[in-house]
């Protein structure tokens, strides 16, 4: 709502301006899923774009395009961390990348708290990595907990 107020002032309180904004949020959203679907399964381009199509024609996805409401950001931000889990599964993860998606988690914690739930998937994911060896149970655990520490600081109320 905060992205989007600006914009709602400067179109003259246009709420189709809004509207549009919600739908570039869902679009982005459907580009990254067809990105990390293209990135996570390099040769398969037909799962890349049914999982793209996937995220396009959702009844409620549709809905939420041209909605007024948190959820297409909301949406947007957790796609990276899905395919940040998957990845980590198959590869592990550095601490640069669990304090960069920390921020994005941070700011996904900003548009709305079921955010929370992204913490689960991600501890998952680096824990399959701990299993297959990709690093170490210690280092899944730190670097899961890293990502959660700096996405909670991100969105504290005291840092505002």
């Amino acid at each position: 709502y905060a992205l989007a107020a600006p914009l709602w002032a400067l179109a003259g309180g246009s709420v189709l301006a809004v509207r549009l904004l919600s739908a570039c949020f869902q679009g982005a959203t459907v580009f990254l899923v067809w990105l990390g679907a293209t990135r996570l399964l390099p040769g398969r381009p037909a799962v890349a774009f049914g999982a793209a199509a996937v995220a396009a024609f959702l009844p409620v996805q549709a809905q939420l395009g041209g909605a007024i409401s948190n959820d297409a950001l909301t949406h947007l931000l957790c796609v990276p961390l899905v395919f940040a889990a998957a990845r980590w599964a198959e590869r592990g993860n550095t601490v640069r990348e669990a304090a960069l998606l920390g921020v994005l988690f941070g700011a996904g914690l900003w548009t709305k708290l079921t955010v929370l739930q992204m913490a689960p998937l991600l501890a998952l994911g680096a824990a399959v990595g701990a299993a297959r060896g990709r690093l170490s149970w210690r280092d899944a655990a730190l670097r899961t907990a890293l990502l959660v520490a700096v996405g909670l600081a991100v969105a504290s109320p005291w840092l505002a």
